[in-house]
């Protein structure tokens, strides 16, 4: 079967053309072609309709979910020889205009589908070939496939199809002329409809025999030849966007997806689950790997005498190494993220050993990193660890329905199991039934160095959380108190940004002695700005979740509370907001140190370069930020701030 997206780095660069053309030189040759639209676009699919005289469907990963898209896209191909999807916008350009979700490169990488770039070289040559290899190289895979040109005459495509073939690697398979006479007007909401075009179809005639001349048929056929899609394999019991794992019948059922809890436990995803006693859920955001779908865990890892779930925090550092190991004894791997390569190399050992928690301890001895991990196998087995700098937290917890892990103790009391202890470092448990059966240790492969990451009290975890005996709430408030005596300030009010710098502005009040006040309203639907992969996103992020109160903040000289400043755009753009809602002057307190070194175990803090405080020193710092006055916390100070702590901590992104 002949399949393939057609898209280009731009709208107006003619892929409803494009699309049009092919569609009917492909109805020609007796393909039966049925045609696919990325997105809910609806103008599109009526020239697919017209070329076809059947009907063109919509695929929209925004409102459906992959598995779905897949569906959708088996029972519309079936009974058909060439499948022709057209992509919206430029090829990245996804939910907002700052994300890839549910662009065409999405349709395209959810599907498997080899994509053909519609580009126009009007005022570009060689410089068109910079362009194409950087939509190449922007995602991986990129799955584009050839290139075809719009609007060039014979001689610009003699000229050019050489010259971008060796500069990007990639076969130019024609090209479409200029056609005055088939032009298919616009406006401001992209095409005219089918039904308001005169003669439609002769201007449709023409753009096929333009194409049928001008194109290399054979080596497009070639190079977009495919098996027939199947339909994928849904299993009835489960709703679509669960995240969640279970041990059922003696097997494991997962459904995943990408996006925030409340999308994808959904009530009826939780009533599905009912009779399932063990389970394995969650949620992370993306450190290793993309934000997709296929890097969302827990995995699921299939051996010869089993099957099981794994969900893993923190980062491995060597998961690369350990990839290409697990790669060359004949292990497939269908996402980038490094939990996929823990629950496989776990599967293998497992599968070497002849037991779970024999391939456990084998695997952590192999991990370099951070690691807390849960794992799930088919008989409701459940066994827990930490690796043995203890970076993550884990926690155990138990009701009457038995015993449960969590990285935080107050995902624990909101399921009903009161806390009963913390992991400890290099600790393993095993549960069964309900109850704890066993404990082991993390082999001991080297030495245990770090420790916790003292950015779980400054900011990762809530406030309501106590992890190795300290409440992150009263640390957090301490945080406050001694930067306050470090760095006083001649004020009248204390604002903390919201959430995490709440708790350390009350304490800054409390000792300072001014007025705490609400600086800002946030907006609850709008998570953590931190956590977004890209700049653009966290700046969008940060201008919706903040509106400053000016009734609170107008001539006021505010001491601006917050936990970190990591780049210094947020921080910045937070600083501006209270000046233009009248504050007379901004003193930023920070109640962490200044951040100066990269993190490679799951803070996400990446190259150096980025880091604000790395290159600048604190006045640049505070011009840069547009603050009237700058303080960090000490890292002594933070040290005191946490004490109770029963876990060293690691304190290197901070330089030590």
């Amino acid at each position: 079967m002949i399949q393939f997206l057609l898209a280009a780095p731009r709208s107006g660069s003619g892929k409803t053309t494009m699309t049009c053309a092919l569609l009917m030189a492909l109805k020609r040759r007796g393909c039966a072609p049925c045609a696919f639209k990325s997105g809910p676009d609806y103008i599109d699919p009526m020239f697919h309709r017209a070329v076809l005289g059947v009907e063109s469907r919509n695929l929209d990963l925004f409102f459906s979910a992959p598995e779905t898209v897949r569906t959708l896209y088996a029972k519309g191909a079936a009974g058909h020889g060439a499948v022709v999807c057209e992509g919206a916008m430029g090829f990245y350009d996804g939910l907002g205009g700052v994300s890839d979700r549910a662009s065409a490169w999405h349709l395209a990488d959810t599907l498997g589908l080899p994509v053909l770039l519609v580009a126009e070289p009007k005022g570009q040559s060689l410089t068109l070939a910079a362009e194409l290899n950087g939509l190449v190289n922007f995602r991986t895979p990129s799955h584009i496939a050839g290139i075809l040109l719009n609007n060039c005459t014979a001689r610009m495509h003699a000229l050019l199809a050489p010259m971008l073939e060796e500069e990007t690697g990639l076969p130019v398979l024609g090209f479409l002329p200029k056609l005055p006479e088939a032009v298919i007007g616009s406006r401001h909401l992209g095409l005219y409809t089918a039904a308001e075009v005169e003669n439609l179809q002769q201007k449709l005639a023409l753009l096929a025999d333009a194409v049928e001349e001008h194109i290399d048929w054979p080596r497009l056929l070639a190079l977009c030849e495919k098996e027939p899609p199947v339909l994928p394999v849904q299993p009835e019991t489960l709703p679509a966007r669960v995240r969640i794992a279970v041990a059922q019948d003696g097997g494991i059922l997962c459904h995943k997806d990408a996006g925030l809890v409340g999308e994808v436990f959904t009530p009826a995803a939780m009533e599905a689950l009912a009779h399932a006693k063990t389970a394995v859920g969650h949620t992370r955001y993306s450190t290793t790997g993309a934000s997709t779908r296929e890097n969302a865990g827990p995995f699921v890892s299939e051996y010869l005498t089993g099957r099981l779930a794994a969900a893993h925090n923190g980062n491995v550092t060597n998961a690369a190494a350990l990839r290409d190991e697990l790669q060359a004894e004949g292990l497939h791997f269908s996402a980038s993220s490094d939990s996929e390569v823990v629950s496989q190399l776990i599967a293998c050992c497992a599968l070497q050993t002849g037991d779970l928690l024999t391939g456990v301890k084998e695997a952590a001895a192999r991990l370099e990193g951070a690691f807390s991990l849960v794992i799930l196998d088919g008989g409701g087995r459940l066994v827990a660890l930490r690796d043995p700098s203890g970076y993550r937290p884990l926690c155990v917890g138990e009701s009457e329905a038995g015993i449960a892990v969590a990285s935080e103790s107050c995902a624990l009391e909101i399921g009903g199991f009161s806390s009963i202890r913390d992991v400890r470092p290099g600790e393993i448990l095993v549960m069964e039934n309900g109850r704890l059966i066993a404990r082991d240790a993390v082999p001991a492969s080297r030495p245990a160095a770090g420790g916790l990451c003292i950015f779980e009290y400054v900011y990762f975890a809530r406030p309501d959380s106590v992890i190795d005996g300290l409440s992150v709430y009263e640390a957090r408030c301490r945080m406050g108190r001694i930067l306050a005596r470090e760095h006083p300030a001649d004020a009248d009010i204390v604002c903390g940004v919201p959430d995490s710098g709440l708790e350390a502005a009350a304490g800054y009040s409390a000792e300072s002695g001014l007025p705490l006040a609400t600086g800002f309203m946030k907006n609850r639907y709008v998570g953590r700005s931190f956590i977004f992969p890209t700049q653009t996103q966290r700046d969008t992020a940060v201008r919706l979740k903040l509106n400053p109160l000016s009734a609170v903040v107008r001539g006021k000289r505010v001491v601006l509370v917050d936990d970190s400043i990591v780049r210094g755009t947020t921080c910045e753009k937070i600083v501006r907001s209270l000046r233009a809602a009248g504050a007379a002057a901004v003193h930023v307190r920070i109640s962490s140190p200044p951040f100066r070194h990269t993190c490679h175990y799951g803070t996400d803090i990446g190259d150096e370069e980025n880091l604000i405080a790395g290159r600048m020193g604190m006045d640049a710092v505070c011009r840069s930020i547009g603050a009237d006055s700058l303080g960090y916390i000490s890292l002594p100070g933070l040290r005191e701030a946490c004490r109770g702590c029963t876990t060293p901590f690691c304190t290197a992104c901070f330089g030590e």
